[in-house]
């Protein structure tokens, strides 16, 4: 069954270390077709919007975190998100949302991914929304790189197709 979740406003020092971009952030994902439990890996892009909404771009979606996050929408089951900064690590119990192709987020997104890179792409845009956070001592979990696509998806203004 579906519920709907209460947006709440992030902690304000959690706000600010996305914001600084300084953080390492790794996802931790439902995995059915692996019997060992969750998977993690190491996530480069991720907004805060609005203080409450986190906003994460994939590369490419058919991978095992692009079906996590899949996993966690159909079947509301949380994920875990770890910020890890210099000094400091934040735990953030999250869910998914919705998954975005398009529009002003997306955007966003693919945006923020060009910066660095004029050509680069996401496939995918995905709003999660945080149930719990706090510091913790704990270890991170072992992190698996994400895949980098054979053959990705280009958008029609991708540099790339301007031959």
């Amino acid at each position: 069954m579906f519920q709907l979740y209460e947006k709440k406003k992030l902690p304000l020092e959690v706000r600010k270390l996305i914001e600084a971009d300084r953080c390492s952030v790794y996802l931790q994902v439902p995995c059915p077709v692996n019997p060992s439990g969750p998977v993690t890996f190491s996530c480069p892009s991720l907004l805060c919007e609005n203080g409450s909404t986190l906003l994460l771009g994939l590369e490419d979606e058919h991978t095992a975190l692009g079906r996590g996050l899949v996993n966690s929408l159909w079947f509301d089951r949380e994920m875990t998100l770890w910020l890890r900064d210099t000094d400091i690590t934040y735990k953030l119990s999250v869910k998914s949302l919705r998954c975005l192709i398009t529009g002003p987020v997306f955007t966003r997104m693919l945006l923020r991914a060009r910066l660095s890179d004029p050509s680069a792409e996401i496939s995918c845009a995905w709003e999660l929304l945080w149930q719990s956070c706090a510091p913790t001592q704990e270890p991170l979990p072992a992190t698996l790189p994400l895949p980098v696509p054979a053959a990705p998806d280009l958008h029609l203004d991708n540099p790339r197709l301007r031959v």
